[in-house]
């Protein structure tokens, strides 16, 4: 018996027939998220405008989201990820990436070991000195939270909460609508365990995806000199939006990927949006369930299903980080990218 046929004969026991129970949840977790540390191993690079104590945090965390899937018992990433499908950048924009160290194509497209070369190489650093170890802070951050949606992408898939199926709204939408007013009235006593258990990992990733876009506009708005003091995200997008066109030094490939960025966040933010709507109503109102989990009326979607609109949202996500990237490379001014 090969060992991943024995890890799953031994979750079947835990779970019994395919059914998740609290405990055998439980368990799992704690065989997974088990007493490691992990201290890589980081040669301090005296060429670089951060402090040694910086580039020991910066590799530590792309270490942990590079190890996520290849540690002792992990669920492998391509049985819960894959690589970005791209919409807004080239082919050759991704061969460019690739070529400068980050894995573009990878499954894990953030994790690269030259960010401190890229971006804080003394007397090139894409910020003011007095401002790198500022930006570095913030950059890290992101990407912990970028390994921690991750981590929570592995949970969800490796306690086996995933489970497709038509929806009853695809089922539904092909009946009469005197037949679908029969049907479409939820059952509000039906709870489904697994289905709940599942709704952790789905509200925590929607919040932090959205959290995110914050992030990255805030962490421009740095880069290109801006007081990051705006109220919501949308003014802190048109504060860039003006910001690239009243700086005429800039490279046009910095502003042309920049531009890139801020229209992906544009659309996936907009009002309407299913990122926005399940947040906010997340956060602010009654929230989102779904079919299985005290559903709504106008809530007939699978945790699963939801599970793959927040997928999606991720995608778009990270190629809009992609794009930010080479807006980044291209702003200083003796970069490959110019």
């Amino acid at each position: 018996m090969t060992k991943r046929k024995r890890r799953r004969s031994k979750e079947n026991k835990l779970f019994g027939d395919g059914a998740i129970t609290y405990a055998g949840a439980l368990e799992v977790v704690r065989r997974s998220a088990r007493a490691t540390e992990m201290i890589p191993s980081v040669e301090i690079q005296p060429n670089l405008a951060i402090a040694p104590m910086t580039q020991d945090k910066l590799m530590s965390v792309i270490s942990i989201m590079d190890a996520i899937g290849k540690l002792p018992g992990d669920f492998r990433k391509d049985e819960f990820d894959k690589p970005i499908t791209y919409r807004k950048l080239s082919t050759e924009v991704i061969d460019y990436l690739e070529r400068i160290g980050v894995r573009a194509r990878g499954i894990t497209p953030l994790v690269a070991g030259g960010y401190g070369n890229l971006f804080a190489s003394k007397g090139n650093c894409l910020v003011d000195d007095q401002a790198v170890e500022k930006f570095f802070s913030h950059f890290i951050h992101c990407l912990l939270i970028e390994t921690q949606i991750i981590i929570t992408r592995q949970y969800y898939h490796g306690l086996g909460f995933y489970n497709h199926q038509a929806s009853i709204a695809d089922f539904l939408s092909m009946l009469p609508d005197e037949i679908q007013e029969q049907f479409s009235k939820p059952d509000l006593r039906k709870i489904m365990v697994d289905q709940l258990h599942g709704k952790i990992f789905l509200d925590y990733s929607a919040v932090m995806i959205r959290a995110q876009w914050d992030k990255f506009v805030s962490l421009s708005c740095l880069v290109f000199g801006l007081k990051q003091n705006w109220d919501s995200i949308f003014d802190g997008i048109k504060a860039l939006e003006q910001r690239i066109e009243e700086l005429e030094s800039l490279h046009p490939a910095c502003k042309y990927y920049l531009k890139v960025f801020l229209d992906i966040a544009n659309e996936r933010l907009q009002e309407g949006g299913w990122l926005k709507n399940y947040r906010d109503s997340l956060l602010h109102g009654v929230g989102q369930h779904s079919s299985g989990v005290a559903p709504h009326i106008r809530s007939l979607f699978t945790t699963s299903e939801l599970w793959d609109k927040v997928c999606e949202e991720h995608n778009w996500l990270r190629e809009g980080i992609m794009a930010l990237l080479v807006a980044f490379v291209s702003k200083i001014p003796t970069s490959d990218a110019n």
